[in-house]
């Protein structure tokens, strides 16, 4: 994992772009990609062995999935500018986007073998909880979560981090399967900016092979097969980061680094 660089960085342009593909840095699960859209403009895609959650970041669309049709999905104009609407595609689904305004949207797949049926997130079913104090507080939006969509191995959500703020602390992991103090589980990054021209910093770590740290800019995406991994804004800038997780089962069991665990009782 050392030798890997988890920091990918693509142009994005009109229509589909994978920026994390299936198996980059040892990923078992998830893959990453964006959707960008200019209004009345229709993208079509088969999730053949994958589920996906479509995030939609800025701008409205229609979602056909079967014969189910979400006719029309997003309001907010960007990712700082209120809670979300996602779809979930389950696997063995065509699916068809039309753009209702310009929009762009993020796609968090997972493989996945058994079907479910779609379902339409709006932000009344977004979980919002304030994580953290001090200077690593900051909002995280549960979006895909056990106990509201049932999917097999995906969940996916979103962070917000005030300019300045750090979030993923204390620094913890989840790549040990050893229950039940700690769920193996691995996860990608994918951020944006507000001005768009910000930037930020993340750490990824652990005892062994690995300790890297990473320039952030708008429309980054950070790998995180495994380690710690923390993550800051800098000044001025307030940092957005879609994010999802997955691994053997739906499980949240992060482990603090011990140097570090005594943030969790302070305050």
């Amino acid at each position: 994992m050392g030798s890997v660089c988890l920091h990918v960085r693509k142009p994005l342009g009109q229509g589909y772009v994978e920026i994390v593909e299936p198996g980059f840095a040892g990923l078992k699960y998830l893959s990453l990609g964006m959707l960008t859209l200019a209004e009345g403009t229709e993208y079509a895609l088969d999730t053949t062995d994958r589920e996906a959650g479509l995030t939609v970041l800025g701008g409205r669309c229609r979602v056909e999935i079967g014969d189910t049709v979400f006719p029309e999905v997003g309001a907010r104009p960007n990712v700082f500018s209120g809670t979300g609407y996602t779809a979930y595609l389950p696997p063995k689904s065509r699916v068809r986007v039309k753009a209702l305004t310009d929009m762009q949207a993020g796609l968090c797949w997972c493989r996945a073998e058994k079907a479910g049926k779609p379902v339409l997130i709006e932000p009344s079913g977004v979980r919002a909880r304030p994580v953290g104090r001090d200077n690593w507080s900051r909002t995280v939006y549960d979006i895909i979560y056990e106990g509201n969509v049932d999917t097999q191995h995906l969940i996916v959500g979103e962070t917000l981090n005030p300019p300045g703020n750090w979030s993923s602390v204390p620094p913890h992991k989840h790549d040990v399967h050893d229950p039940p103090h700690e769920a193996e589980m691995e996860e990608i990054y994918f951020y944006k900016f507000d001005p768009a021209q910000g930037y930020g910093f993340q750490r990824l770590y652990n005892d062994r092979d690995l300790d890297v740290a990473y320039v952030l800019e708008d429309g980054d995406a950070v790998a995180i097969p495994g380690g710690y991994h923390p993550v800051v804004a800098g000044p001025g800038y307030q940092l957005y980061y879609l994010w999802c997780m997955a691994g053997r089962g739906r499980t949240l069991r992060p482990k603090a680094d011990p140097k570090h665990a005594w943030l969790e009782q302070e305050g």
